[in-house]
């Protein structure tokens, strides 16, 4: 079974050790393999996914909204962290829900709403945003409704399809 070579007498070979190394070799790549997409490529998680809402339900949101536009975030005052037992479902003004922030922005394009306006002042969610963080600079597509008298995002999650995006860009909602 074991053979002397011929350059080292007394090193003692097997013939199979060559298959062996490339079995090791190749499970030793899947391993690294295995590692690399669970730790480099996966994405942050969430509590929630969001989906794009059927084509209907993105017209009804377009016509419900106040504004839409792509702004900046200037700046954010937030509430305070809810206690434990804070009901989300109570009946409260968004002023005063801890779940929303008010929010000063910036309006770079204008897709729905009244011309003119460079600056808006809503009321955005900043704690259940389904896992992003939203912060002061960042650049987004904003949905706004209005409610009791104040501009609110309307559901982060329930957002119109990218044919939608695309009428609104192109300008078709926007008012003379």
């Amino acid at each position: 079974m074991y053979k002397k070579t011929r350059h080292n007498p007394y090193k003692k070979t097997c013939p199979e050790n060559g298959r062996v190394f490339i079995m090791l070799a190749a499970r030793l790549s899947i391993y690294i393999f295995v590692l690399f997409v669970a730790f480099v490529v996966q994405k942050p998680a969430s509590a929630c996914e969001c989906m794009t809402v059927s084509q209907e339900r993105g017209k009804e949101i377009i016509a419900a909204a106040a504004f839409i536009f792509e702004g900046r975030i200037m700046g954010l005052d937030t509430m305070e962290q809810p206690e434990e037992d804070f009901d989300y479902t109570a009946d409260i003004p968004v002023s005063q829900s801890p779940v929303f922030s008010k929010a000063r922005l910036k309006i770079i394009d204008l897709y729905k709403g009244v011309p003119g306006q460079e600056r808006l002042e809503a009321y955005i969610d900043t704690l259940s945003s389904c896992g992003y963080m939203i912060e002061i600079g960042d650049v987004m597509d904003f949905i706004l409704n209005e409610q009791d008298g104040v501009l609110v995002q309307a559901e982060i999650c329930d957002m119109p399809g990218q044919s939608d995006w695309d009428d609104l860009k192109a300008g078709i909602y926007r008012q003379p």
